[in-house]
This record gives structure tokens, sequence and C-alpha cells, in this order.
């Protein structure tokens, strides 16, 4: 499948959507995960990583139907937001 950019936030918890800065985060997941490449998303604290995590993981089960298992690794004072 060809990898096409999101053009339109996709809409998360309550009605929310991605800023702009997290689409292109998101995007760019896609895009590594059509090319195959491995990625790390080390954005600065308090710029949306679990939100664009969990807007990948959303992508993947809802638009090609895969539902991991995939590995996060998050700080243990971040624990709580994943389970």
């Amino acid at each position: 499948m060809e990898y096409k950019p999101l053009k339109k936030a996709p809409l998360y918890k309550s009605e929310m959507e991605l800023r702009p800065y997290q689409l292109d985060g998101l995007n760019w997941l896609i895009r590594c995960w059509y090319q195959r490449i491995n990625s790390i998303l080390a954005d600065e604290m308090g710029l949306g990583k679990t939100v664009q995590t969990v807007a990948i993981l959303h992508y993947l089960d809802t638009v090609e139907a895969i539902r991991g298992p995939f590995l996060i690794v998050v700080p243990l004072s971040t624990l709580a937001h994943w389970q």
C-alpha cells in the first residue's frame, strides 16, 4: 500500500484534534511504517508523544487492521497513562 499523508488530524478522546505539529509527527510515523523504517518518537516533554503514539496505533488498527503486539518504551513516571 502506498503512503498518503493525512491532511486532517483524526479526532481522539472526546473529539479533540491533534495539533499541527502532532499531525506532522503522526505522518512521519505512518511514513516510517510504510517504508519499514524503525522509529523513535523523541519529542520534547509536553509536546504530545503519548497522543501521537495512540494516534499511530489507532491508524494501524483502523486502516491496516494491525492490532499488534507493539513494544512501547516509556519512563516509569508515565506508566499509568498506558494502563
